[in-house]
């Protein structure tokens, strides 16, 4: 008695009249309608939307039992990514109950509506769509000027993501993602990036490490450090932006300035390392990392957001360093 699709593409007005004329005559057959998704902005934010299975796909084998469970067909569409599947329970609505009266033979006599259906409810997002579009933009733009920029040193260079968010609610304004097809040789909407995958943190980091700093106590407002190149025994020389170093420091003028080595001194002395000497081996506690983690936390780094989307990644987390 699990209703089967019979024709739902390419019905003519003509073929649903006749089939509706004649249902008298056609036990256990009924002519209702159907339901599809259409995408107004086209490709804008559709990745994010997400997709739905197909009336042959009908509900995925690993989430059979559960969704049968919620009273789903095998061949019942639902979301399988993004926004479709994280709403599923609610955009699916109430499904018609019909009941069956049969006779000896098996054969349909009667049906009866014993619940009537409903429509699933409207989801309302935060996105903007207009700021969608432009952000999009912008953001293609930008990888492409790059990768034009020098095409052998940015060849690795495929992803471009960004993120627009109210900062007095944390609502989302703008998801955008490009990602260049290096096979197909073309940009590609890839929004979806901006969630699911996790990356190394930029210089955004650093606001992070100088209150780690602060609230560790191994630095205080004011403190000074000398940007200069950084050569630990055993490892390669590392400096900031640029190379031959910044000069003498405070936090915010590190911060300003985007100091790598002002960041590299608060993670020595949080490490327990306060006598660095060029070229020598340092001591570092590896304690000191989960202490750092514990901090950025406080920032949503390597943490989830609690965003209403499937398969939120946490961020990158780096390995712990052995101590001497």
């Amino acid at each position: 008695m699990t209703p089967q699709i019979i024709k739902n593409e390419n019905v003519t007005a003509d073929e649903y009249a006749k089939v509706s004329e004649h249902l008298h005559e056609l036990p256990g057959i009924n002519a209702t309608t159907d339901w599809d998704r259409k995408y107004p902005y086209k490709n804008t934010f559709k990745n994010m939307l997400g997709s739905i299975t197909s009336e042959k796909q009908g509900v995925p084998s690993e989430k059979l039992k559960e969704f049968l469970a919620k009273g789903y067909n095998r061949n019942d569409r639902i979301g399988k990514s993004g926004l479709e599947e994280q709403y599923e329970d609610l955009l699916r609505g109430r499904k018609e109950q019909i009941q069956y009266t049969t006779n000896k033979q098996g054969e349909v006599v009667d049906t009866k509506t014993i619940v009537q259906g409903q429509r699933g409810s409207d989801l309302v997002l935060t996105i903007d769509m207009e700021f969608q579009k432009k952000l999009d933009k912008i953001v293609k733009d930008a990888l492409k000027s790059t990768k034009d920029k020098s095409p052998y040193l940015n060849r690795f260079m495929t992803d471009a993501m960004a993120v627009a968010m109210n900062p007095k609610t944390g609502e989302l304004l703008a998801v955008s993602g490009s990602h260049y097809n290096d096979k197909k040789h073309k940009y590609e909407n890839a929004d979806y990036k901006a969630l699911y995958d996790a990356r190394q943190p930029g210089s955004a980091v650093k606001g992070a490490t100088v209150l780690s700093g602060l609230q560790s106590g191994v630095i205080n407002i004011g403190t000074m450090f000398h940007d200069a190149p950084i050569k630990i025994a055993g490892t390669p020389e590392k400096s900031s932006w640029m190379k031959y170093g910044l000069g003498t420091l405070n936090e915010v003028q590190a911060l300003r300035r985007s100091s790598n080595v002002y960041m590299f001194n608060i993670a020595m002395r949080m490490g327990g390392e306060y006598n660095y000497q060029r070229d020598k081996s340092i001591t570092f506690h590896p304690e000191a990392m989960d202490e750092f983690r514990n901090y950025f936390s406080e920032f949503g780094l390597g943490v989830k957001t609690g965003v209403d989307f499937p398969f939120e990644a946490t961020g990158y987390k780096g390995g712990s360093p052995k101590s001497g």
